[in-house]
């Protein structure tokens, strides 16, 4: 009955808590953009006591809970439920641990002229679209700092505008971006939208190439109607500065230190550009500031782009829409996740934890990995091996690996032979009945895979496309009810041929042992035998002196 009573109080206080979080959650919300959201339902913490989420999509099992609470709040519900069960098979990540992901998670960003958190000469209808509007018809600037509704930023309504007003052209081009930005969070689960001010142009100390970007990012919502579009404040991500241009430059003066936090907490939009230039000077990045006046986004085609001295940074007044990847890919969101939660399991740890003083910027970086030891023979029979195409020693080790060891990184620029790896795997694993998911952030990477498989393509299924729901159905149906007479045969019996095999090698391995082992003098014998001359086997003098040596 004690113990009854027990679960009760424990039961009572950790919904208490869930309560807490929610009106906390509420608060800042409100404070971020004048309106209460609804959250949750007291049900709805209840079913979360009873089923003990263990991870955001575990939410969706709780009625009344969609992806709009998965995507905002699960992490913070997680965590409230995890002081009481933690995830299992995770634990508290230590210093070391959390230090070297930050450092790995800089390695994913790209510090080049293609990144457009670094440079954007030009702007695109997929990618970027001018809100400078000389008209008057809106003020970009609301949209930042004192919107309480959406603001309508392209209104082809009227029967009189002509077609080649600019507003019809900016409608074009943001329907465009809404379509990029609805496909990206399709493919990728990821939301790149944000409105860009103000901006920078120069070129940084010790920089590469010259410098065009936004120096802060304001998350927004684009709606759209047949007549009109309409721009909104995100509430649900962050306003952030421009983590990736402190990076860039922290990589050209050789700087290794921790990324600041670039989330802004309050915006006061009477301090905001003093805010901003004070944040990025104590990173070591000084700009300078002369006009308050916004600008319409000048565009520098080809190699146009105005050469600047090193070190020499200018506050530009462009207000821009666009994706800009505050992520570079998705791995990188990933690191970012496991940092916030602070938890990590064992094959993470082990993988990181002796990562060792590295260069995370170099783009050469001599791992030491086990498989790439010279002195380390690994043993590996012919019998544990099924072919679907030709492999090399490297590849043959990496199929050995999969099927021993727990933590592996295959990694090699391209060309080298990873997607025929893959393919590799995956046929040794369906040889074993087993059941592989491949996942990958390029739909390329899925088509040579997919292609490569050859006839073993018929019995996989390819999902490019979460909407499409139709492709699933039917390729799952293919699967199930296929009448297909030329279904696999069992696979012949190699187990002769691959002793064959695995003998012939060792013999090899005998005879090269014996060549490149030093004898009784300390030499090699195969450096002795580059360095022996040539029998001709039509000088008889030649031939007698070689049998007189070999007979003595």
């Amino acid at each position: 009955m004690m113990e009854k009573d027990q679960n009760n109080v424990m039961h009572d206080e950790m919904m208490g808590e869930l309560v807490a979080l929610r009106q906390r959650i509420k608060e800042r919300e409100k404070k971020k953009t004048g309106r209460t959201p609804a959250v949750c339902s007291d049900d709805a913490l209840r079913e979360m006591l009873r089923l003990m989420p263990r991870k955001p999509s575990d939410f969706y099992s709780i009625a009344g809970i969609g992806p709009a609470f998965v995507e905002n709040y699960a992490k913070d519900f997680l965590a409230v439920l995890g002081t009481a069960i933690p995830a299992e098979g995770e634990h508290r990540a230590g210093k070391k641990v959390e230090d070297t992901l930050r450092e790995l998670s800089k390695k994913l960003i790209n510090i080049n002229r293609n990144n457009r958190m670094l440079f954007l000469p030009r702007l695109s209808p997929k990618y970027a679209v001018d809100l400078f509007d000389a008209s008057g018809a809106y003020s970009p600037l609301e949209i930042l700092f004192d919107a309480k509704s959406p603001v309508t930023i392209a209104d082809v309504s009227s029967q009189d505008l002509p077609r080649t007003d600019p507003a019809r052209e900016r409608y074009r081009n943001l329907v465009g971006l809404i379509r990029e930005t609805v496909r990206d969070m399709r493919d990728k689960g990821q939301n790149d939208l944000y409105i860009g001010y103000p901006f920078i142009e120069g070129n940084l100390v010790g920089g590469e190439f010259g410098i065009r970007a936004p120096l802060c990012l304001f998350p927004v919502t684009l709606d759209r109607s047949t007549a009109n579009i309409t721009v909104a404040p995100d509430p649900t991500r962050d306003i952030i500065y421009n983590g990736t241009l402190i990076l860039a430059h922290d990589k050209f003066t050789s700087l290794t230190k921790p990324l600041p936090d670039c989330v802004i907490e309050e915006l006061d939009p009477d301090r905001f550009l003093q805010a901003l230039l004070d944040f990025y000077a104590e990173n070591d990045i000084r700009i300078e500031y002369e006009s308050d006046e916004l600008k319409k986004f000048k565009e520098y085609p080809g190699d146009t782009f105005p050469h600047y001295a090193r070190g020499t940074l200018k506050l530009v007044h462009n207000i821009v829409i666009g994706k800009f990847p505050a992520y570079s890919n998705s791995i990188q969101r990933d690191f970012d996740e496991i940092l916030d939660k602070g938890l990590v399991n064992k094959l993470v740890a082990d993988l990181v934890s002796d990562y060792g003083e590295t260069d995370f910027y170099s783009e050469n970086t001599n791992s030491d990995l086990e498989l790439n030891k010279k002195d380390k023979k690994i043993d590996i029979s012919e019998h544990s091996l099924t072919y679907i195409n030709a492999l090399n020693n490297a590849q043959e080790a990496v199929l050995h690996a999969a099927e021993t060891i727990d933590e592996l990184v295959v990694v090699g620029p391209p060309g080298t032979g990873k997607s025929q790896t893959i393919t590799s795997l995956i046929t040794q694993f369906a040889n074993e009945g087993k059941s592989i998911l491949m996942v990958s952030e390029k739909k390329t990477a899925l088509d040579v895979v997919y292609s490569r498989l050859g006839n073993l393509s018929r019995y996989a299924m390819m999902m490019d496309d979460s909407n499409n729901k139709n492709l699933f159905y039917t390729q799952l149906e293919r699967l199930l009810f296929s009448t297909d007479t030329n279904a696999p045969l069992q696979a012949p019996d190699l187990s002769a041929l691959s002793a064959e095999i695995d003998t012939d090698v060792a013999t090899l391995e005998v005879i090269a042992d014996k060549i490149f082992t030093p004898g009784e003098f300390g030499v090699e014998p195969y450096l002795l035998y580059m360095e022996s001359r040539r029998v001709n086997l039509q000088n008889h003098e030649q031939i007698k002196t070689y049998k007189t040596i070999r007979t003595m």
